[in-house]
């Protein structure tokens, strides 16, 4: 191994061949994992690992050029396998969430919905108070033509008749409107 002192740093040839080729390096982890993104991480990664061999006394690096684009290829093709694997459980999980129907209206059907409601109300409010009291109870408190009649001392089919009334009233104001 060769090795000289630089600025006080003691630099060898595998140290050199990554300062000197570390673009030509980026460009090719580019190449190999298709992200440019990653690339400098993954170059970065390899000088870890060469200097980590090289601190610890392993095995000497004998052609350290071929040495990193080795590394860089194996970095890029694991980070490659990675991503396509994460995207994988990315789309599984999308597809099984969208396979849950949607309750909620869009934004424009719950605008249309509150103005529809805004419209039946006043509607409602142009009614008699016992044609809307009558409405009321058959269409929201799910009351029946028998009770109604009950409560408002009224015979069924005169019930009936002013709660046909009050709707045909209401179908009108909103297809007006």
């Amino acid at each position: 191994m060769i090795k000289k002192k630089v600025w006080g740093v003691t630099k060898d040839k595998v140290f050199e061949a990554y300062l000197k080729h570390r673009a030509t390096l980026i460009d090719y982890a580019g190449r190999v994992s298709g992200r440019s993104a990653d690339a400098e991480d993954i170059v970065q990664e390899a000088w870890a690992k060469a200097d980590h061999l090289r601190q610890t006394g392993g095995r000497t690096i004998e052609q350290p050029l071929f040495y990193f684009y080795r590394i860089v290829r194996n970095l890029a093709i694991t980070g490659y396998r990675r991503a396509v694997k994460f995207e994988d459980q990315a789309v599984q999980s999308e597809t099984f969430y969208d396979s849950f129907p949607d309750d909620r209206p869009s934004p424009e059907a719950e605008v249309a919905g509150r103005e529809q409601i805004v419209r039946l109300d006043a509607a409602m409010a142009d009614l008699p108070e016992r044609t809307r009291i009558a409405l009321e109870m058959y269409k929201i408190g799910g009351c029946k033509l028998v009770e109604i009649a009950a409560f408002l001392d009224m015979t069924v089919p005169a019930v009936h008749a002013m709660i046909s009334r009050g709707l045909r009233h209401c179908r009108r104001r909103l297809d007006d409107e």
